[in-house]
């Protein structure tokens, strides 16, 4: 996974992940990170389901951190993304379909709270400069740092 990591910091204190539940299943997201004190965070949404969403704020002065986001299927969790995103902004995310085709897609922000359009299912996977889906098949759509 090419992970486009820069040294520019989060120096604003309203930077966050949030994630919108379009999905019919139940999902958690767990943020883990080093505050640049040194200080370690670990934070986890809970669950929530369809048609809600959830915020976790990062202090100021992260570069990034690791995006952990898990789904309820049949009575276990299943990993749909777990790596690194940079937090120079907030970052947004969609989750999308059923437990048989799941999927999670950046989205605007400022879609949170209304229903964003659903990405559409291709299976071409592109070549962009981070894939939010290495552990799931959503690299479907572009994602771009």
């Amino acid at each position: 996974m090419n992970e486009c990591i820069t040294t520019a910091l989060n120096s604003n204190n309203d930077v966050y992940i949030q994630i919108g539940n379009y999905g019919g299943f139940l999902a958690a997201f767990y943020v883990d990170y080093i505050e640049a004190n040194g200080t370690p965070h670990s934070e986890d949404s809970g669950a929530f389901s369809l048609g809600f969403s959830r915020r976790i704020n990062i202090s100021p002065g992260t570069p990034g951190v690791n995006l952990r986001v898990e789904i309820w299927i049949f009575g276990g969790m299943r990993v749909m993304y777990d790596g690194y995103i940079q937090t120079r902004t907030s970052s947004c995310f969609g989750l999308y379909h059923t437990i048989f085709d799941a999927t999670m897609d950046r989205i605007p922000c400022s879609s949170l709270g209304g229903v964003p359009e659903p990405p559409t299912n291709s299976n071409c996977c592109c070549c962009c400069c981070c894939c939010p889906c290495q552990n799931y098949r959503c690299c479907n759509s572009c994602y771009r740092c």
